[in-house]
């Protein structure tokens, strides 16, 4: 198998590259950056919003599966640099979209349960999106935009990704540990309730589909949903800290510097339970392969 992974040096798009490169398969990343972060992996440095750029490293490489974890994934940054974020996360994802349908390759984009409002419960695939957040926004027109370019690709959405990069990239618990090693105060919320999953997981679940016919949308997450504030107190104490300093954030959902969140960010994945092998993990089953450090360097 080829494997082409857009935003290949982020914390989403490392992992699946080197999990891809310990099962054997040739692998391609292409990211804004320019360091290179494994051994034996061809790297590139492209923009997703050039249309002509993305053709030609596509048309170099010949790979059977494209994935594209390129994204503005900071909401509060998209929701201030809007014409930013929709280049990247909307235009970037049509271009992908439009050469691999072309070319007959099989894309998947990774998707956000951001495209919810999250004021009600379980969302599955067939639910209506109505974004809160500008961040949502943008992902909802790419993947609206993406299916109708090339209805055989395939719509990934998850709630929040849990685990280490390889060198850089937003990762939570990367960054809760640095926190908890200097005894930092935590705030967290308990209004805010999510399915997480970890990279791990989730790298697994792009490989098995990469080989498959699947097609369309897919949610992604753990078999049970937990507020921020828990979340943060597990992993906490999986990493081997106290969680005194771990507390409620009774703040308001908004500021003049923030955008809003959806709260109830709570994703069905019972279709992925029907259709994929990987098995979708419990709670505890992400906390504790999040908090693992085994199998993230190559």
């Amino acid at each position: 198998m080829k494997l082409l992974v857009f935003g290949g040096n982020g914390f989403v798009g490392s992992n699946i590259a080197a999990l891809a490169l310990r099962k054997g398969w040739e692998v391609s990343v292409a990211s804004r950056s320019t360091k290179k972060l494994l051994e034996g992996l061809d790297m590139h440095t492209v923009d997703i919003t050039d249309f002509t750029a993305v053709e030609g490293l596509i048309d170099s490489f010949v790979p059977n599966v494209v994935v594209n974890a390129a994204a503005i994934a900071n909401i509060d940054y998209a929701e201030f640099h809007q014409e930013t974020a929709y280049k990247v996360n909307t235009l970037g994802a049509i271009n992908i979209a439009r050469i691999c349908a072309d070319k007959k390759i099989k894309y998947i984009f990774l998707s956000t349960d951001a495209v919810f409002n999250g004021r009600s419960g379980s969302y599955t695939e067939e639910d209506a999106v109505a974004p809160l957040n500008y961040y949502g926004q943008t992902k909802a027109e790419a993947e609206k935009s993406i299916l109708r370019e090339y209805p055989e690709g395939v719509v990934l959405r998850v709630s929040l990704i849990l685990g280490y990069p390889l060198d850089s990239g937003n990762s939570f618990v990367a960054g809760l540990e640095k926190k908890l090693m200097v005894g930092e105060r935590i705030t967290a919320p308990t209004a805010i309730i999510r399915t997480p999953i970890d990279v791990r997981t989730l790298a697994n679940v792009i490989l098995e589909i990469s080989s498959s016919e699947f097609e369309g949308i897919l949610h992604i997450g753990c078999t049970e949903p937990v507020n921020r504030l828990r979340l943060t107190q597990m992993l906490a104490e999986k990493l081997g800290y106290p969680t005194e300093k771990i507390v409620e954030d009774t703040s308001k959902n908004a500021t003049k510097n923030k955008a809003l969140r959806h709260q109830m960010g709570v994703l069905d994945v019972s279709k992925a339970n029907k259709v994929l092998k990987t098995r979708m993990p419990t709670l505890k089953e992400t906390i504790e392969n999040a908090a693992s450090r085994i199998e993230t360097k190559i």
